[in-house]
């Protein structure tokens, strides 16, 4: 069978004799092209998971002396105003105290992402998983030239989940539409209701990219399958397996040169005098 790409193939040889006199040769050939790429993406898995217990223990790490100089800007601001310090100083106090919160918060996602969860589930607001979520990619993202459009219903009815695991969904839909439009491009992120489906909640995580070849389509959930030289193939695999388990569904709708488009909808917490 022909393959396309690259093929990697283990040979072996045996050599024909007539009287001790080499006359021919036979030789074995094994396509061990999928072999060896089930046992990368084990071992990048493998390092992922290391990553993610070296990041939990960095942030744990983090999260002390943020604190500490949190709270001494926060006396320090105290003083300036009770001393009549110049606007000047009180500013860059506010500057330094607002940065400071935002590493504190970038911090508890971090850790938040790379915990290893029990999956204790519990009342969660959807918009706030985005939001903790963005706090670890916009400014990546931002650096790479692509502008991030949020459009978040105010007011969401809550949902049922695990915050953890829905985070590692939303970072990495948002990191795919990223790795596929290279430098420049939009990537568009929703929440709200479902129209026609009362009870229902949706997210969309849409890009402006290349768009996804018809024939790749019906792939990209199956696990190890990936098309990027340093890819898993387990992200969207994983991300599925997670949403099946929140009772979502998730659909992708994509078309060559014109984007992709991740739409994915979750039941939400019936009011229990209303169940």
């Amino acid at each position: 069978t022909l393959k396309k790409g690259r093929v990697i193939l283990d040979v072996k040889g045996s050599l024909l004799r007539d009287n001790l006199a080499p006359t021919g040769a036979v030789l074995l050939l094994e396509d061990t092209t999928e072999k060896v790429g089930l046992e990368r993406s084990a071992r990048q898995a493998e390092k992922l998971a290391a990553l993610g217990t070296l990041s939990a223990g960095l942030a744990h790490e983090l999260n002390n002396p943020v604190g500490i100089i949190s709270s001494r800007i926060d006396l320090m601001l105290q003083e300036a105003e009770e001393l009549g310090l110049p606007p000047q100083v009180r500013q860059d106090l506010e500057v330094l105290h607002r940065h400071s919160q935002r590493v504190a918060r970038i911090a508890r996602g971090l850790l938040s992402f790379a915990r290893q969860s029990p999956g204790d589930r519990g009342l969660l607001d959807l918009n706030r998983v985005v939001e903790d979520t963005m706090l670890l990619l916009e400014k990546q993202v931002s650096k790479e030239g692509i502008t991030v459009r949020r459009s978040l219903a105010p007011d969401l009815p809550p949902m049922q989940g695990d915050p953890n695991a829905l985070q590692q969904v939303v970072l990495n839909l948002l990191t795919n539409a990223r790795d596929a439009m290279g430098d420049g491009g939009e990537i568009r992120i929703e929440t709200g209701t479902v129209a026609g489906q009362p009870g229902w909640l949706r997210l969309v995580v849409a890009d402006n990219g290349p768009g996804i070849p018809l024939h790749r389509l019906p792939r990209i959930f199956d696990p190890f399958y990936t098309t990027k030289a340093q890819g898993t193939g387990l992200g969207l695999s994983v991300s599925y397996g997670i949403v099946r388990e929140h009772q979502g569904t998730i659909d992708v709708q994509s078309q060559p040169g014109k984007g992709t488009t991740f739409t994915l909808t979750f039941p939400v917490v019936v009011p229990e005098d209303h169940a």
